[in-house]
C-alpha cells in the first residue's frame, strides 16, 4: 500500500462516513479520526497496513505496535498482510477476525466476524479466502477455508462459508445456503 492509496482509503472510508451529523468540515475529520469507535479502528487498520506495506524495520515495529493496540483495546485482529480493498466498514468494530485473507472493495463487517483459514497455523499460498466487491458480513459470521467467495454476498447472522460461492445474493445457515 502506498501513500496514496492509504490517503485514498483515509477519504473514502472514514472522511466520507455517512453517520456523522456534523457539519464543519475540519470538526467532522477531527471527530471521525479520533473520537468515532468505528471510523477510528479503520484508521488505525489503514496505517497498521501502510506501516507493513514498508521495508524498513523501523515501519514494521510502530506496523506491530498498532495490531496489538487493536488486539488488547477493542478485540480486532487483522493480519497486517491481509490485502482489505477500500471502502471497509466496521460496525460495532469488536471481536473481529481477519487472518490473510484478500477481500474486495466496500466491504462490511459486524462484530465476531470471523475470516480465515480452516487450521490453526496454516499458512500455505492457497489456504486463505478470497472475498469479491460488496460483501457484508453480519454478526457471529464466519468464511473459513481457501475459498472463493463471489461479488454482492451478504452472509446473514450465525452463518458459515466453507465452500466456493458463485452467485450473489443472502446465504444463511452452517453450512450457508442460499436463500431463495
Amino acid at each position: 500500500m502506498n501513500k496514496t492509496e492509504f490517503r485514498s482509503c483515509v477519504q473514502k472510508e472514514i472522511y466520507e462516513y455517512p453517520h456523522c451529523s456534523i457539519t464543519n468540515k475540519y470538526l467532522r475529520r477531527i471527530y471521525l479520526k479520533y473520537f468515532n469507535v468505528n471510523t477510528h479502528v479503520v484508521f488505525i487498520i489503514r496505517k497498521m497496513m501502510y506501516f507493513s506495506s514498508k521495508n524498513s524495520w523501523f515501519y514494521r515495529i510502530k506496523a506491530k505496535r498498532l495490531h496489538i493496540w487493536l488486539q488488547k483495546a477493542v478485540s480486532v485482529y487483522i493480519n497486517p498482510y491481509a490485502t482489505i480493498g477500500e471502502g471497509l466498514i466496521l460496525e460495532h468494530p469488536f471481536n473481529i477476525v481477519v487472518g490473510e485473507a484478500v477481500i474486495g472493495k466496500n466491504c462490511t463487517l459486524l462484530h465476531n466476524v470471523t475470516i480465515g483459514s480452516k487450521k490453526i497455523g496454516d499458512s500455505q499460498l492457497f489456504s486463505k479466502p478470497v472475498i469479491g466487491d460488496n460483501f457484508i458480513g453480519y454478526a457471529n459470521s464466519m468464511v473459513l477455508g481457501p475459498i472463493m467467495v463471489c461479488d454482492n454476498v451478504r452472509l446473514g447472522s450465525f452463518s458459515l462459508i466453507n465452500r466456493d460461492i458463485n452467485e450473489p445474493g443472502t446465504y444463511v445457515g452452517v453450512p450457508a445456503k442460499k436463500m431463495s
